[in-house]
């Protein structure tokens, strides 16, 4: 991950594509990686859904007391917290 946000500014012809984004603007975001690649824009013939990840993060925090769990968590937030806070995140949100 770091070296892709290094690298990045010195590409030059680098999109940042964020999750959350495609999700509340997906036809703007596609417009957006269209004109990126330099093709046509195209309307996509699905439907994107939001809110389908709402189950999963109900279950995620159901099972907090699980030590396999908290095993992971832990890994997550003394290993990677602070690659993924370079992306505006962070795994002690969640």
């Amino acid at each position: 991950m770091k070296p892709a946000i290094n690298d990045s500014a010195e590409l030059g012809n680098v999109i940042t594509l964020r999750y959350e984004d495609f999700v509340c603007a997906p036809v703007e975001v596609l417009s957006d990686i269209y004109k990126f690649l330099g093709v046509g824009s195209h309307t996509p013939n699905e439907k994107i859904r939001s809110n389908v990840n709402e189950k999963y993060f109900e279950r995620w925090k159901e099972r907090k007391t699980s030590w396999l769990l908290d095993r992971y968590r832990n890994l997550m937030n003394t290993q990677l917290e602070h690659r993924i806070n370079q992306l505006g995140y962070s795994f002690l949100k969640i």
